[in-house]
């Protein structure tokens, strides 16, 4: 089986593999390629279905199951920080900039979130 490895630049993705100079959209991407708990928005960006567990003792990647990424928080539910914590985290771990992470609103106060990741950060 060939691997494939996907590179997103300003709502594309770029594979490189059997035909590296194929281009698709994030979109179509997200449609053949990649698991349920990953979609796209209308603008291109990606959706990351997240749980988050807050007060733990650091912040790290717990695992990843069918339902999505989990995500051991340090800071508490209090006042948005776990929220907070999570948005800084996730840029810290791919490399791009907290204003390029952002959670969907129906999940600032559930430990189910949607973080999306902006497609024209780089």
């Amino acid at each position: 089986m060939m691997r494939r490895t996907f590179v997103v630049v300003r709502g594309e993705v770029r594979t490189r593999g059997h035909n590296s100079s194929k281009i698709t959209t994030v979109k179509d991407l997200a449609r053949s390629h990649l698991p349920l708990w990953i979609r796209t928005t209308k603008k291109g960006d990606v959706g990351v279905s997240v749980t988050v567990h807050p007060g733990s003792s650091h912040s790290q990647i717990k695992g990843v199951t069918e339902d999505g990424v989990q995500i051991n928080i340090s800071q508490p539910p209090v006042d948005g920080r776990a929220n907070e914590e999570v948005i800084e985290y996730i840029a810290q771990v791919m490399g791009i900039k907290d204003r390029d992470v952002t959670i969907e609103p129906r999940g600032l106060k559930s430990r189910s979130k949607v973080v999306v990741i902006c497609s024209t950060s780089g």
